[in-house]
């Protein structure tokens, strides 16, 4: 199990402290090249897919010519298109230590959509190979291996 206490930041968006995952992925550009990343994706049960980053990201990916799905989603800001890259994530980490993946590689989706300031979020998807304990008075994350 692992459990962090104090890996939550301040949002703009809640009136809660919310908790961080640190994600390390991947993403092939068209000649096979690996692009590989990392952000801090904040931990999103409303979320129910993988990764999710604001569209600015994903226009510098297309300019790369890299393969992505466009699809009209809905989310709690009401419908836009979302633009889908496959990817694989690498690492996921609290407070630096390491969370063992499920398999690999561990084949994911990147959406992107929504304006500059737009959260990174990381959703259920991503996350349903552990079991996630939140406990948001004390600020501490747990993730335990298993469905």
């Amino acid at each position: 199990m692992s459990e962090i206490a104090g890996n939550f930041q301040e949002s703009v968006f809640s009136e809660r402290r919310l908790p961080l995952l640190e994600v390390h992925f991947r993403i092939s550009l068209p000649d096979g090249t690996p692009y590989n990343d990392h952000k801090n994706f904040w931990v999103d049960s409303g979320y129910t897919g993988y990764l999710k980053l604001q569209s600015g990201y994903g226009e510098v990916l297309k300019k790369e010519n890299i393969r992505f799905v466009s699809k009209l989603v809905t989310n709690a800001g009401g419908p836009m298109n979302e633009d889908f890259f496959l990817s694989e994530i690498t690492k996921i980490s609290l407070e630096g230590n390491e969370i063992n993946l499920p398999e690999e590689p561990f084949m994911s989706f990147l959406g992107c959509a929504g304006p500059a300031y737009t959260p990174p979020l990381i959703g259920l998807k991503a996350l349903e190979h552990w079991k996630i304990c939140l406990n948001l008075p004390e600020e501490i994350l747990s993730l335990i291996p298993g469905p």
